[in-house]
């Protein structure tokens, strides 16, 4: 499951040539093979015992039916086939694969390490290109463009503070070079989307963190605040001042700019309310029953354009319906006020308890800012079907089941010494015996 992680969020594959292998396809079916042949060895019995799991379920189904009702049955068919489908499935592989602490931070230590992939392939990899406006960016990343990269780097800037603040040695190493790579990596970029996100997750590092020093906080987003600066190619800091003034913004007025294409896909949604126009459809849609579809007449110079929505919120919400588009914000905001709820209800000394302890407390905190980041970046890349949304939310899986476990081992613990010191069994005959239980003055100790 690491591996599957690490490929579907980096696409380290395409860098070592073996894309062609279909790995992400190949790993999960080995691991759902292992899993099905051997149930003992994941949590599979409560798969789909928390909310998340059920929404994505039910997203899932309501996929399956945008098929039929949408505007073409093929193409939302192959589309599930060969690209939803995978994400369900990882989602819940990974859901199944967390029995216990050390699983979850095997792989929230997995989303961070491929945020370390990309930063490298961000900054030692790829060149800068320049673009019309005299900004340099990255471009042409293994089938990611440059905001594609900034949501999976600022979902993953909370998860690397976790990992660095419950770390020694190596990893608190690793951790620290991961976060200045993210930075440089987001200078480097050059995408909008990805800045705003910053700043809305290095304002909740800022203020979101209970029990963690206000120096350890200002000293984290500073060293990323300062890598970015440092990092800034010519043309940054001009490219992010024209977030205000958007209406001077080819993305304003231009037909395939961004607010023009967000208020077509809200016309798809408005028409086809249930279901949508059917996954992976909307640039169909945009091409064949748009007003500028409808009245397009074919003369040289002019084309039309298979556009993707380039909003997360849009895409989902054109392909399947006001159905679609509430259960995805069920996910976002759901899995922010579930992970609220729960650190108010962990005993504070959670916080500098065991290694689990510890882990799932700082996670409860920066999971959040997490989702936060990806919420805000997804209004730039259509990233509705993508991986880390769903990774995220098997992860807030995973929190709620560790901490689960660990309250029913505590209650065990907690019980009277004098109700578990003798337990009843039935000897050969089908008479009652009791009989001092094995290790019980052990346990009452503990």
């Amino acid at each position: 499951m690491i591996l599957l992680i690490l490929i579907s969020l980096s696409r380290i594959h395409n860098h070592l040539g073996i894309g062609q292998l279909r790995p992400a396809l190949v790993l999960a079916a080995v691991c759902a093979g292992i899993a099905l042949a051997n149930p003992g060895l994941t949590n599979s019995r409560r798969i789909v015992a928390f909310w998340p799991a059920r929404v994505i379920l039910a997203l899932a189904v309501v996929a399956c039916l945008s098929a039929p009702f949408g505007l073409s049955l093929g193409a939302s068919a192959v589309f599930i086939v060969e690209n939803y489908l995978k994400v369900i499935v990882l989602t819940f592989l990974t859901i199944a694969g967390i029995r216990h602490g050390r699983d979850l931070r095997a792989f929230v230590w997995a989303y961070v390490a491929s945020c370390a992939i990309l930063a490298s392939f961000a900054i030692f990899i790829f060149d800068l290109e320049s673009t019309s406006g005299g900004l340099q960016r990255l471009s042409n990343l293994y089938t990611f463009d440059a905001n594609d990269i900034a949501t999976i780097l600022m979902s993953g800037l909370p998860l690397t503070f976790v990992v660095y603040q419950t770390s020694r040695g190596a990893g608190r190493f690793l951790a620290a070079a991961t976060l200045i790579g993210i930075a440089v990596s987001m200078a480097r970029s050059g995408s909008r989307g990805g800045f705003l996100a910053l700043l809305a997750v290095g304002l909740g590092l800022l203020f979101w963190l209970p029990g963690v020093s206000a120096v350890r906080r200002v000293a984290f987003v500073g060293t990323a605040a300062i890598g970015l600066s440092i990092a800034a190619p010519a043309g940054y800091w001009e490219q992010m001042n024209t977030l205000l003034n958007l209406k001077e913004d080819y993305n304003w007025d231009t037909y395939y700019g961004r607010r023009q294409t967000a208020e077509r896909g809200v016309e798809y949604m408005l028409r086809y309310p249930l279901f949508g126009v059917g996954i992976g459809n909307f640039a169909r849609a945009d091409a064949t029953i748009s007003e500028r579809a409808r009245t397009f007449v074919d003369r040289p110079g002019h084309a039309l354009r298979w556009r993707a929505a380039h909003n997360s919120y849009v895409e989902i919400g054109s392909e399947m319906g006001f159905t679609g588009l509430v259960l995805w914000l069920c996910l976002i905001f759901g899995g922010i006020g579930s992970m609220r709820r729960l650190r108010r209800r962990l005993p504070h000394a959670w916080q500098r308890g065991d290694p689990d302890e510890r882990f799932i407390y700082y996670m409860t905190v920066c999971l959040p800012i997490s989702i936060i980041g990806f919420a805000v970046a997804a209004f730039w890349v259509s990233f509705a079907y993508l991986d880390p949304i769903y990774i995220l939310m098997a992860f807030v899986v995973g929190v709620h089941m560790t901490v689960d476990q660990k309250r029913q081992n505590e209650q065990t613990f907690a019980l009277e010494p004098k109700a578990r010191r003798h337990f009843a069994t039935d000897d050969r005959f089908g008479r009652r015996k009791v009989s001092a239980r094995p290790g019980a003055a052990a346990v009452g100790r503990r």
